[in-house]
């Protein structure tokens, strides 16, 4: 296990709204996620489901602010929430990782 891993955290970032599938994707990616070592993995798939997007997006980029990582599953570019964490984590200069969902879902 690389050490930069190894007690990392990492966000997943992805398409939520209008996406049937994101529960199934955001546990797949975690899934992949811890074992690649990662110990503490955010994963906004887990809000509450009743919170308003202003809310959610709040909590999602104090999330990134904490994570060391912050992965992208494909297709997050239809998402203006993920692209609004895209154009924030380039801004504050976070690593940035993309995942292609064949990646990680087998």
């Amino acid at each position: 296990m690389s050490e930069q891993i190894k007690g990392a955290t990492a966000y997943i970032a992805g398409r939520i709204s209008g996406n049937r599938e994101y529960k199934k994707q955001f546990d797949a990616a975690e899934r992949y996620l811890r074992r690649c070592g990662y110990e503490v993995i955010l994963n906004p798939a887990k809000l509450p489901e009743e919170i308003d997007p202003g809310t959610a997006i709040r909590i999602c980029l104090a999330m990134i602010d904490t994570a060391d990582t912050v992965f992208f599953i494909s297709g997050w570019q239809r998402s203006k929430g993920a692209q609004l964490e895209h154009a924030y984590c380039e801004y504050v200069g976070k690593q940035v990782e993309h995942l292609q969902y064949s990646t990680f879902c087998f």
